[in-house]
C-alpha cells in the first residue's frame, strides 16, 4: 500500500515539473468546433443531404477528433494537433489512406489552410488522396470546409466546398 502511494506521489510530482506545452493560436480556433455541426451536401443527381459532423476533444485537450459523415458507410476521421508547435492533421479516409497535412503560414487567424506532406497506405503522392484542406470562420456557430482531392499528381475536378452551420 505505501508503495503504491510512493509511485502515485511520484507520477504526480513528474507530472507536476513537466513543463506545459505552449498554446497554438489556430488549434485554440480550431478547439471551438467542438460540438456537432451540420453541412447540406450533394450527393450527386441534384440530391441533397444534410451531412452531420462531429468535433470533440480526446488525449487531455491535445487533439481534436472530427468525424465526418457521421453514422454512415462513408464515416472518416481526421485527428487535428500539435506536433512541434505546427497544427497538422491525419485524415482516415474512406478511399483506406491517411494523408498528412500540414497548417499553411496563417494571415488571418479566422482562415486556417493545410497541405498534405505525405500519406500512409499509399506509394506516393500521385495516388488519388485528399491533399488539401481549408477552414473559413463568418462566426463560432458557421464555419466553410474545402477539400482538395489529387488524382495522378494533380487537384481533381470537383473540390468539396461545405457550408457548416453548428446544431443548437
Amino acid at each position: 500500500m505505501l508503495r503504491n502511494a510512493l509511485v502515485l506521489t511520484l507520477v504526480l510530482a513528474v507530472g507536476a515539473l513537466a513543463e506545459d506545452p505552449k498554446p497554438n493560436a489556430a488549434f485554440e480556433q480550431m478547439k471551438k468546433m467542438v460540438g456537432d455541426w451540420t453541412a447540406p451536401m450533394d450527393m450527386g443527381e441534384g440530391k441533397m443531404m444534410d451531412v452531420p459532423f462531429s468535433y470533440r476533444l480526446t488525449a487531455g485537450g491535445s487533439a481534436l477528433v472530427e468525424t465526418l459523415f457521421v453514422g454512415s458507410e462513408h464515416e472518416m476521421m481526421s485527428v487535428y494537433y500539435v506536433d512541434k508547435g505546427d497544427l497538422v492533421l491525419t485524415h482516415y479516409c474512406h478511399l483506406q489512406n491517411q494523408p498528412h497535412m500540414k497548417m499553411d503560414a496563417q494571415t488571418d487567424p479566422k482562415v486556417i489552410s493545410f497541405t498534405c506532406v505525405g500519406a500512409g497506405n499509399t506509394a506516393s503522392c500521385d495516388e488519388t488522396h485528399m491533399h488539401q484542406g481549408k477552414f473559413t470562420w463568418t462566426d463560432d456557430d458557421h464555419a466553410t470546409a474545402e477539400w482538395t482531392l489529387f488524382q495522378a499528381g494533380k487537384p481533381g475536378d470537383h473540390p468539396v466546398k461545405l457550408d457548416l452551420t453548428r446544431k443548437k
